[in-house]
């Protein structure tokens, strides 16, 4: 089925945010593994709470997620997340069910991060071309993203990112995420941060 996400303006004009389409199954296939080893060695490992409160990311509470990244080069990152508690009704009129969003966006993070270490830059996402959904976490629980970059300029970078537990057994893969990158994020990150802070 194909979906779009839209909100009305001010003016009463749509304005649109997101399409996509779904294709939904009957049963769920089994999870695969990663081919590689899922977890490298925690000797670089750099602590997730600098990175919400230095400018690099700039998510609220619910989504603060990465606990160490646990190696990061000019091909990707791995990183140790945890999944924050969040009860139904902060979650507002769409509480989590089969899918956990939360989870998901802990996981887009990890391209944020490379950015920022490698082009000093802010970064947003544009599209993420596939995605596939085998399994769902559960709040408080640990588990792991791998991200490698596909390719890389001044102002965008593409990578596919996978959330595997420490066995290297799937959650999600999502394919092609490309993020626009600027130096003007850097500044509007921070203050978000600040702003937080202080509620």
């Amino acid at each position: 089925m194909d979906a779009r996400i839209r909100s009305q303006s001010h003016d009463g004009k749509p304005r649109f945010h997101y399409s996509t389409q779904i294709t939904l199954r009957a049963t769920i296939p089994d999870a695969p593994f990663l081919e590689t080893s899922p977890v490298p060695s925690l000797a670089t490992a750099i602590p997730g709470a600098q990175l919400y409160q230095d400018g690099t990311l700039f998510h609220g509470v619910s989504f603060q997620g990465v606990e160490q990244v646990l190696d990061i080069n000019e091909s990707g990152l791995v990183m140790r997340c945890i999944l924050p508690r969040s009860d139904d009704h902060y979650q507002g009129q769409f509480p989590i069910q089969a899918f956990n969003y939360f989870m998901a966006d802990i996981g887009l993070q990890s391209v944020g991060i490379w950015s920022r270490h490698f082009y000093k830059m802010g970064s947003l996402p544009l599209r993420a071309g596939k995605g596939q959904h085998y399994r769902h976490g559960v709040f408080g629980q640990s588990f792991f993203v791998t991200m490698k970059v596909r390719s890389h300029s001044e102002t965008n970078v593409t990578a596919s990112i996978i959330l595997h537990d420490d066995d290297g057994r799937i959650y999600i893969m999502i394919d092609d995420l490309e993020v626009t990158m600027s130096l003007r994020l850097n500044d509007l990150f921070l203050k978000n941060q600040l702003l937080e802070a202080h509620q």
